[in-house]
C-alpha cells in the first residue's frame, strides 16, 4: 500500500513540474505557502482533508492576494488602476476556468483535488507577480 505522505510528495513534486514548465520566469516556482497548509497537508489522510486543506490555503493566498492588488491600485494612476483592474476581470476568468478543465468527473477523488489546488496554486502565482510588479514606471 501506498502511504499518503508519498502520494502527497509525488504530487506536490508534478504539481511543481508542470507549474514551473508553464511560467516564464524562474522565479516563479519558488512559491510560498503557509505553514499552516504545510502542516495540514502532511496530516491529511483522506481526500476531503486534502481538498479542506487546499480550501484553507486558497483561502489565505486569496487574502494576500488582494491586499498586493489593493496596494497597487492605491498607487497608481487612474490609467494604470483601469488596465490592471481589467487584467485582474480577466486573469479571475482564466483562473477560473483553466482550473475546471483540471477537473474531470471521471476521474476519482484526485481530479477534485487537482481542481481545487489549480486555483490555490494559481493564486500563489499571481500574488507573487502582483508583488513584485515594477511600479517605477
Amino acid at each position: 500500500m501506498i502511504s499518503k505522505k508519498f502520494f502527497y510528495g509525488v504530487n506536490l513534486a508534478l504539481i511543481s513540474s508542470f507549474s514551473c514548465a508553464i511560467v516564464i520566469a524562474q522565479e516563479n516556482c519558488n512559491l510560498q505557502y503557509s505553514q499552516a497548509y504545510e502542516s495540514c497537508m502532511n496530516n491529511a489522510g483522506a481526500t476531503p482533508e486534502l481538498i479542506n486543506c487546499i480550501n484553507a490555503e486558497y483561502e489565505y493566498q486569496d487574502a494576500l492576494l488582494n491586499s498586493a492588488y489593493q496596494k497597487l491600485m492605491r498607487n497608481f494612476t487612474p490609467q494604470r488602476q483601469k488596465t490592471l483592474k481589467q487584467a485582474q476581470k480577466a486573469w479571475i476568468k482564466f483562473r477560473e476556468a483553466n482550473c475546471e478543465a483540471h477537473y474531470d468527473p471521471e476521474g476519482g477523488s484526485i481530479a477534485s483535488v487537482n481542481a481545487h489546488e489549480c486555483s490555490m496554486r494559481m493564486t500563489a502565482e499571481r500574488v507573487k507577480e502582483l508583488d513584485n510588479f515594477d511600479m517605477s514606471y
